[in-house]
């Protein structure tokens, strides 16, 4: 490939990660929300469910995200070969990768802390609407 394909094959695959990533947290939110205004009325099957549905999704959408991030650093990679002048930073795609995984899995057990304890966490001062 060319410097300029690889150029525009890394800002392709970052635009999409962001994509995902934007998508997912939009997805927990919601969640989130839902189960703020349901609060205990939901029964546990279908807290079971929810909680199964979004532990999937949220798994197809992690493993969706590594797979553009493996894309990033094979482009990068060649990018580099090729003695480009355009510093493409592995340390900060490294540091940032980190965050964006942890935010990932710690987002996604408070998500789901949030379903089944939900009320707990809030306090009793909380009010179901």
């Amino acid at each position: 490939m060319s410097e300029a394909e690889l150029l525009t094959l890394i800002n392709d695959t970052l635009t999409r990660q962001d994509r995902v990533f934007e998508f997912w947290l939009s997805a927990s939110f919601a969640v989130v929300i839902s189960f703020f205004f349901i609060g205990d009325r939901a029964k546990k099957p279908a807290k079971l469910v929810i909680a199964f549905l979004y532990i999937a999704s949220t798994s197809m959408l992690l493993l969706r995200w590594v797979g553009l991030g493996m894309i990033y650093v094979g482009a990068s990679r060649e990018l580099y070969d090729l003695g480009s002048i355009h510093n493409v930073s592995r340390a900060t795609g490294l540091a940032s990768a980190s965050l964006h995984f942890i935010i990932f899995v710690s987002a996604t057990v408070a998500v789901m802390c949030f379903i089944f304890f939900g009320k707990k966490l809030m306090g009793s001062s909380a009010s179901s609407t």
